[in-house]
């Protein structure tokens, strides 16, 4: 029966249907024994849970029959996830040892996946016979004919991300394979030869790898796995030293292609365990939370360092073979702090303090040694960034005693929270806003006290972007323009910052903040000029910051004869996460539009985007058709759920957007801005900038055009309550952009048209503005696409179709 805590939790949480037979593994049983009468089916054992609130949980299972022990995974989904369970059902499935692939239990939208069935591991299939393990051996392993007869025994296995397995033949262990999902592998190709072996350090070499099949072959690293040694007491007290010392050598090497580390990230990591702690232990909600505010502000103190680091370490990660270490799975290696792999390995021995699998004294012995070989090859002290990431870690693993199903996890995790408290308590005090505040008058500099600062949506209290504090504060944005800009901002001719403007804000997800300074020239009036930051919560956006700079370069600056630009990138601020760029001078097209030279405007408007596409930059993101449907899809699904009177109308939009999508010729794709629309263009007599290109990515270009156009057509029925008012500048921006296009396709922009005013039905859901057109909206979308039926098809005045609209 289901544990006290765990029935809460299913009470709280009533959205997934199946969830309480998941997390009961004899209520799961007698579900898997009505499904599969015929296997005999003797326990089922659960090992591992990943649970989205509200929306799925999956858990990691063991099914043992009387003659084998299959691993296995099953998904619980929402009331209504009617998708997923018709793929879960018509998907194709391998056969495993219990003679079935896949179920689809009646006990609750729950999805269960036999071995070697795994939505995300296709290439698992293959283990399933010897003949196509073999074929898949040698696409792996081409010049090593030894291998391809090789049996696999399974070592790991996390459903949907991973699975590991040992190579095994004759002359016994060979290799370690591992099977990723799509996501994990292009992270795992990047530390795949990142670091070589040294003096105490060993490291894997790569023997094969099949991009077709997401799988990579590593060499077998013999020794015994350091958390076995651990746990047994059985550990040499001199390992420890020597673990540091190799961790030491690899911290020491400098291979290319690391991504760095965000603050950002780190910071929005700590908030996200916190809520997720809140929801699955609700008393603890604000220790949680509380806890995870104060490693952000000591995160923001502490030196941003680019060293490359493993970024997942601690015992489990180690082999000891009496005189060296080999360190494994470097997944997920990056740049950061050399700190933070120290404190991780002490926050996981302090974890099993806290589950009663090992003693608080031998954790600390383990922690002074391991510091000790460090110091002593890296010649660096870290003790005191040490503790801090150790209490980091420490928290960020709290939620493992939930997901590892650990029978009391409520209380350990309260005992482990309270650690991460004292660990903290140990630190020196932090560096806050309001220390900062309490500093004497005379401590600053004179003209900082004229800056006005305008904060209307109190961005410093936000705890996934706590930078944000120091980004309004004038001695902080001194001090960081000044150290990463020294080139604009550094020069002693140079006044003060007058202004901070914090103009618009997404909480939790990015900010753009405005920064006037003057420039001092003798014998004339000081100029002040004005700067804009856009910082985001998950990291400096360096894509978008390469691109401006790039499209700079390539044209679109302030010299171009065409007068079409963008604005001037300035530099990163990193403690920030923030680039800058000059605020370009004008206003948005939205109002001019509507005015009399809104004809003209949308003429250039085109030449503009025009000019884009046909630029040289190669921005990194793709945008395809599959990428704009999936969107469109998941917004009809939202809004039919808060509005299901209007559900079956919007299956239909959905369906007749599909159809309309599959009409629209592929073409080459160009870089595109992929939110082009009149906010978006900024004019200042004959000058037009391109403005917000975080999103710009390889696409169709008719994409751009079309969003254009079906932004105007909303803007005319919310203003002017006909969808018709502004048919001319729609006709004017479509034939400019067809007479420049050497690949004109009006019936293709007129398609992605209609497939933005189906997405503003959602938009308009979410601005109470806009509420009162959306049903005008849907009638026009319906008509559009094709897809009235019923009552739904009576036109009414404001919904014409696009035929009429210039007529």
């Amino acid at each position: 029966m289901l544990a006290t805590a765990d029935a809460d939790l299913v009470r709280r949480d009533p959205a997934i249907v199946g969830l309480a037979t998941l997390l009961d593994p004899d209520r799961l049983l007698a579900a898997l024994r009505r499904a599969l009468p015929d296997a005999d089916l003797q326990r089922v054992t659960s090992s591992y849970v990943r649970y989205k609130p509200g929306t799925s949980c999956l858990v990691g299972i063991r099914l043992e029959a009387a003659c084998t022990v299959v691993d296995s995974y099953a998904i619980a989904y929402r009331a209504g996830a009617r998708d997923k369970l018709s793929k879960a059902r018509n998907a194709a499935i391998t056969r495993g040892p219990l003679a079935a692939g896949r179920l689809v239990l009646d006990d609750g939208a729950i999805v269960v996946s036999i071995f070697p069935n795994d939505r995300q591991l296709k290439a698992l299939a293959h283990l399933q016979n010897p003949e196509s393990r073999g074929e898949l051996l040698r696409k792996l392993l081409p010049e090593r004919s030894d291998l391809w007869e090789g049996t696999l025994r399974g070592l790991r296995y996390k459903p949907d991300r991973r699975y590991v397995a040992q190579l095994l033949t004759a002359d016994g262990a060979q290799a370690v394979l591992k099977f990723y999902s799509a996501k994990e592998y292009a992270d795992a190709n990047v530390g795949a030869e990142a670091f070589a072996s040294r003096k105490w350090l060993r490291v894997a070499r790569q023997l094969g790898r099949c991009d077709t099949q997401r799988l990579v072959a590593w060499e077998w690293l013999h020794g015994r796995s350091l958390d076995e040694a651990l746990l047994s007491s059985t550990d040499n007290p001199q390992a420890g030293e020597i673990v540091g010392a190799a961790l030491a050598e690899l911290h020491s090497q400098n291979p290319a292609g690391l991504a760095r580390l965000r603050r950002a990230a780190e910071i929005s990591t700590l908030e996200e365990v916190a809520r997720g702690l809140g929801f699955l232990a609700p008393r603890l909600s604000k220790l949680a939370h509380g806890l995870s505010r104060q490693l952000a502000i000591r995160l923001i103190e502490q030196p941003a360092l680019s060293v490359p680091i493993h970024n997942d370490f601690y015992a489990a990660q180690v082999l000891w073979d009496g005189e060296t270490v080999g360190i494994l799975d470097l997944d997920q290696c990056a740049r950061g702090d050399p700190a933070r792999d120290l404190g991780n390995f002490v926050a996981h021995l302090e974890c099993d303090v806290s589950r009663g699998a090992l003693a608080p004294e031998r954790t600390q012995a383990w922690h002074e040694a391991l510091l000790e070989g460090y110091e002593q090859v890296s010649q660096r002290p870290a003790r005191a960034r040490t503790q801090f990431y150790a209490a980091a870690g420490l928290l960020q693993l709290a939620p493992h005693l939930f997901r590892d199903r650990i029978a009391d996890w409520p209380q350990r995790t309260e005992t482990l929270l309270e650690r991460v408290q004292e660990m903290l308590g140990g630190l020196p005090a932090a560096i806050t806003q309001a220390r900062i505040a309490r500093d004497p008058p005379r401590a600053r500099p004179k003209r900082a006290c004229r800056v006005k600062v305008s904060d209307p949506f109190g961005v410093a209290g936000d705890p996934r972007m706590i930078f944000l504090g120091q980004a309004i504060d004038a001695l902080a944005v001194k001090r960081q323009f000044e150290k990463a800009l020294p080139q604009w901002f550094g020069g002693r001719q140079r006044s003060p910052l007058r202004t901070i403007h914090v103009t618009r804000y997404k909480p939790g997800r990015r900010c753009l903040i405005e920064y006037a300074f003057q420039w001092d020239s003798s014998g004339s009036p000081p100029e002040t000029e004005t700067f804009v930051g856009k910082a985001r919560a998950k990291g400096l956006d360096d894509k978008s910051f390469d691109l401006l700079h790039a499209l700079w370069r390539a044209g679109f600056d302030d010299e171009c004869e065409d007068r079409i630009s963008v604005a001037e990138p300035v530099g990163c601020i990193p403690g920030f996460e923030m680039f800058l760029q000059r605020k370009v001078p004008g206003a948005d097209s939205t109002g001019l539009l509507e005015g009399p030279s809104g004809v003209t405007l949308a003429g250039r408007a085109a030449e503009a985007i025009y000019k884009l596409h046909q630029s040289n930059v190669v921005p990194r993101r793709r945008h395809g058709m599959g990428d704009e449907l999936q969107y469109l899809q998941s917004r009809l699904s939202h809004v039919a759920q808060s509005h299901p009177q209007w559900a079956r109308r919007l299956s239909r939009i959905g369906t007749a957007c599909e159809r309309l999508a599959a009409s629209i010729p592929q073409v080459t794709p160009r870089p595109i801005h992929r939110d082009f629309y009149s906010d978006h263009v900024i004019v200042d007599g004959p000058s037009v900038y391109l403005v917000d290109l975080d999103l710009c990515s390889i696409g169709d270009p008719a994409l751009d055009v079309g969003n254009f156009l079906g932004h105007i057509t909303e803007q005319s029925l919310r203003t002017f309550g006909r969808a018709d008012a502004l048919a001319d500048r729609e006709h004017a921006l479509e034939q400019r952009y067809l007479e420049l296009s050497d690949q004109p396709n009006p019936a293709a922009l007129r398609a992605y048209a209609t497939l933005t005013l189906v997405r503003h039905i959602y938009i308009s859901t979410q601005i109470s503005s806009r509420r009162p057109h959306t049903e005008a909206l849907l009638d026009l979308c319906e008509q559009r696409c094709g897809a009235a039926h019923g009552q739904s098809a009576k036109r009414r005045p404001s919904a014409v179709s696009w035929g009429e609209s210039w007529r």
